[in-house]
């Protein structure tokens, strides 16, 4: 097998729905980390520190905000909070880390997931088959820390899939989203409301690429939006080291239509 072989596994369903209450998934999924990229940051990088805001209720209806969701999942026993996107009539992205990670227990057992999740859950999915690449279970290589979840029914009209990008180039500058639960000073993160993260390219190479953002664990996940290009994914959460204000996402490439061919006609 090759690591761009997909690894597909079966989640339980337990549970319905509308008996979840996503306020008691707030335990952050934790950040995987690895080592710093070799290749030199981008020169206008970092000039100025990442713009953090709070997507509004307005924003919350509109593109590309009304296609992502806070994740809720169980891993060993344990109700987890993460972040995803729609990117198929029945599926929805998250990182590789949100659904398998051997040393936190190895694969996930439950999956949901709550579009413009605001305090309160308007609609709920839940989740019934996982994929991610064997180059991240078996190795946790970061260039393959992407997954997607096949939820029980079609998402509504009201979160239509995102478009994503598998150029070579990475963007230039990204509107991070997701649900940071664990605050920090100056943004009260809660994993109750959607935030998003405006920051440029740092550096890219090795199969992932690196963009200042600050949003901390729950976030993980989230897409990467690239401000110049309509909006289109590009990216996602997934590694942070020990800078606060970087964080890595592999590059699509060509890797990411794998992954998503095995979920866009279920």
């Amino acid at each position: 097998m090759a690591d761009t072989d997909l690894v597909k596994h079966d989640l339980k369903i337990e549970l319905r729905a509308a008996a979840i209450d996503l306020d008691e998934y707030n335990d952050p999924v934790p950040f995987t980390r690895g080592e710093q990229g070799s290749s030199p940051r981008v020169a206008a990088a970092l000039t100025d520190p990442p713009v953090t805001t709070r997507v509004s209720d307005e924003d919350l209806v509109k593109a590309p905000y009304r296609s992502v969701g806070k994740m809720g999942l169980v891993l060993n026993g344990k109700k987890k909070g993460a972040t995803g996107w729609v990117v198929a009539p029945r599926a929805f992205i998250t990182a590789g880390h949100c659904v398998y990670t051997e040393e936190l227990g190895g694969w996930i057992t439950q999956a949901f997931l709550a579009p413009r999740y605001n305090n309160a859950v308007d609609t709920l999915y839940t989740g019934v088959t996982v994929y991610t690449f064997k180059g991240w279970t078996e190795s946790e290589k970061r260039a393959y820390d992407m997954a997607a979840c096949v939820v029980t029914e079609k998402f509504a009209k009201t979160e239509p899939p995102l478009a994503f990008d598998t150029g070579v180039l990475p963007g230039l500058n990204f509107a991070v989203i997701g649900y940071p639960i664990r605050p920090i000073p100056d943004h009260d993160f809660n994993g109750k409301r959607m935030w998003k993260c405006v920051g440029d390219l740092i550096r890219a190479g090795g199969g992932v690429q690196w963009a200042a953002n600050n949003l901390t664990g729950g976030s993980s996940g989230g897409p990467w939006c690239e401000t110049g290009n309509k909006y289109i994914v590009s990216g996602l959460t997934s590694y942070r080291d020990d800078d606060p204000n970087e964080a890595c996402s592999p590059l699509f490439a060509n890797t990411f239509e794998i992954l998503y061919d095995a979920v866009k006609d279920l």
